[in-house]
């Protein structure tokens, strides 16, 4: 089932206006994972900066990155810990190859065993912004053993006649039930 969230699907869920951040200390988006997608170039600075605000809540967050992947700065040596770590892949960073990237961090979940472990699966860029406590409120709403996706849908590939146009966008989500039937 897909789950179509116009602009924003994250935003305006938690009854508060829009633009507020909360921001709570001992919150954590429990059974979440996060994949963060990233490049060695933007890698340090932007991984930093998500540690330091939403990337806190997050109890497993693993960083994909293509190339060699660079070393902790002092800050995340502090905070790093098992539920964040960084997954070379055997790629070269580049715009034109982030599909492979997101094919090949679902393909990490996989081989991991992760899929029975979390009940959502969160694909973010590295500079996107989650307001963690409105995906938690949003995921809520549904049963992650069932398939669900939610996130853009692409437009204007409709000729490649496929039904796997989705996948799109700075973040989306899988359910339990979603990864499952990836994995097989």
């Amino acid at each position: 089932t897909i789950v179509r969230h116009p602009v924003g699907i994250l935003e305006g869920d938690s009854g508060l206006p829009m633009g507020v951040w909360v921001d709570r200390d001992g919150f954590h988006l429990d059974g979440v994972f996060v994949a963060l997608l990233s490049s060695n170039s933007q890698l340090t600075k932007r991984r930093e900066r998500l540690l330091r605000t939403w990337g806190k809540h997050v109890r497993e967050l693993w960083t994909f990155v293509g190339d060699e992947a660079p070393a902790y700065t002092e800050y995340e040596k502090q905070i790093v810990s098992r539920r964040e770590q960084i997954m070379q892949l055997p790629m070269q960073d580049s715009y034109h190859e982030l599909w492979r990237k997101s094919l090949l961090s679902l393909m990490a979940v996989c081989t991991h065993q992760l899929q029975t472990k979390f009940k959502w699966f969160v694909k973010a860029d590295d500079d996107t912004f989650v307001v963690t406590y409105n995906l938690d409120n949003l995921l809520k709403k549904y049963d992650h053993e069932q398939v669900w996706y939610m996130g853009g849908e692409l437009t204007g590939l409709e000729h490649l006649k496929s039904d796997f146009l989705y996948a799109s966008g700075a973040l989306w989500i899988l359910s339990r039930g979603a990864m499952k039937r990836l994995c097989e």
